[in-house]
């Protein structure tokens, strides 16, 4: 499985999450259109690299049940750390998705020579300024929630969409 760390809208209620009352329709099946930019991009994400599950905090921890979220915010480590990867969603502007247009002149191709990647179809690396790191996933709004950290840090990797 992997997990999504992201930022909840300010109209709060408009996002769909997990509560007591909606619990049983929520297993029945949910229909992608009426999830969310983020989650659709995070689930299409999931899908591209094979993986089975995405673990989204507002759809797998019931919202309005105090003793759920003591036992599943508990075992946040847990989930985090064992996870295949961690996508974050770093792009400031709410639900407008991953899958933003960037501008292709801020990241430079060139081939690389090396052993690992003699038997690769794509033997070439990306690299982008430090800036644009620093700006869009260290200064990210997403990085300003303090569950983010304990994200980033114990998952075994991180995929970070931003902005740019």
């Amino acid at each position: 499985y992997m997990t999504l760390s992201h930022r909840w809208g300010e109209n709060h209620d408009a996002q769909m999450e997990l509560t007591l009352e909606n619990m049983a329709s929520l297993q029945q099946g949910v229909e992608t259109t009426s999830l969310s930019s983020t989650y659709r991009d995070a689930i299409t994400t999931t899908r591209r690299l094979g993986v089975g599950f995405l673990w989204i905090d507002s759809l797998c921890i019931i919202q309005n049940e105090k003793r759920d979220w003591q036992l599943q915010s508990a075992a946040m480590g847990m989930i985090y750390r064992n996870s295949f990867l961690n996508i974050s969603s770093a792009v400031d502007a709410l639900d407008c998705g991953m899958f933003v247009v960037r501008d292709p002149s801020r990241v430079e191709v060139f081939p690389v020579r090396n052993s690992e990647f003699q038997h690769s179809n794509t033997p070439s690396l990306a690299l982008m300024p430090w800036d644009l790191w620093s700006r869009n996933v260290n200064l990210a709004l997403l990085n300003k929630r303090g569950w983010v950290l304990q994200e980033r840090i114990l998952s075994p990797r991180v995929l970070h969409f931003t902005e740019e």
